[in-house]
């Protein structure tokens, strides 16, 4: 492979890193605010945490806004 093809293949892959990660943030955003609108219609936090596939741990965590652990 050439260079310049080099080259644009790695701007071309370091752009749609980017795209995912503004996505994942937008997505997981949005499934916040979900999760926050499903407890006040009354939804359990187990019940959240398989439909989400997360542990009810990180249900409650988001229902008390408290912040994710670095490490975590």
């Amino acid at each position: 492979m050439e260079r310049a093809e080099l080259m644009t293949e790695i701007k071309q892959l370091t752009d749609a890193i980017k795209a995912h990660h503004v996505n994942a943030r937008q997505a997981s955003a949005r499934r916040r605010e979900l999760i926050l609108e499903a407890i006040n219609g009354g939804a359990t936090d187990s019940e959240i945490a398989a439909v989400a596939g997360v542990s009810r741990q990180v249900v409650e965590r988001i229902r008390n806004r408290r912040p994710r652990k670095p490490g975590y």
